[in-house]
């Protein structure tokens, strides 16, 4: 039986992976909450939480480091292998850049 770890992982590498191929260079921050990746290019930082079959709403904990921190984020949870995210604080550039790599799937 594969863990509920181990299952959020293959998707947080899966997403890191993708975000390399687009020249991202990310961070994943094993074991931890709020966090699970940090992916940079050039002047950009993001930070990005990804949740299997997690609840559309991005959990307050994340929302709340972005906001009272000023930063940028992604928030993804995976539904019947459909990728479903919410972008926070980017630029219409930004958000168009990871709809190629997430989908068009806009929470």
């Amino acid at each position: 039986m594969v863990s509920k770890y181990r299952k959020g992982r293959y998707y947080e590498y899966k997403i890191r992976d993708a975000l390399e191929k687009t020249g991202w260079l990310v961070i994943r921050a094993a074991k931890s909450a709020p966090i699970d990746l940090v992916a940079m290019k050039g002047s950009e930082a993001l930070i990005i939480e990804v949740k299997k079959n997690g609840p559309k709403k991005a959990p307050a904990k994340f929302t709340r480091l972005l906001n009272e921190h000023g930063l940028k984020g992604i928030y993804v949870t995976i539904v019947n292998n459909l990728y479903w995210w919410r972008p926070f604080n980017m630029n219409e550039e930004l958000i168009e850049e990871f709809s190629k790599v997430f989908g068009p799937n806009r929470i």
